[in-house]
């Protein structure tokens, strides 16, 4: 069976290698980047089962804009999204437009096992083709 692919993006180079560790030995191929755009231009072209990607307190409006382009592309409207945060405030700020819009929010630090699980149920709901199963995240159901 072919690795799932994850495309990572997080500023944080220490961040990101422990994700990229933790998830490859999960069996998954990750692609990590520490910019939106790079992250994009692999969303593109690699299609990747789910996208991890930081919002960032000093920068929210491009991941904003990652997102929205996103949402707008045929390609990769279909992608499932985590978005992480360790800025709290930004986070919960923002938790109620992005949960509309069908992302899981996952507060930095965040717990490993429930990362795998996020992804895992991302990638089955994703794979199975069915809509309106919810996904429990922060005390909110997500619809997919």
């Amino acid at each position: 069976m072919k690795a799932h692919v994850i495309v990572a993006q997080d500023a944080d180079l220490a961040v990101l290698d422990m994700i990229c560790d933790c998830l490859s030995d999960e069996g998954y191929h990750v692609v990590a980047h520490t910019t939106y755009q790079d992250a994009f231009e692999q969303i593109i072209d690699l299609k990747p089962s789910v996208a991890i990607i930081e919002l960032l307190c000093t920068n929210p409006t491009s991941a904003i804009m990652l997102l929205d382009t996103m949402r707008c592309n045929p390609q990769t409207m279909h992608i499932p999204v985590i978005i992480t945060s360790s800025d709290n405030k930004l986070l919960h700020s923002t938790e109620a437009v992005l949960h509309a819009q069908n992302y899981i929010t996952l507060q930095k630090p965040f717990d490993l096992e429930e990362l795998f699980a996020l992804i895992d149920r991302m990638i089955n709901l994703h794979r199975s083709g069915e809509t309106g199963l919810a996904i429990e995240c922060g005390g909110q159901q997500i619809l997919y």
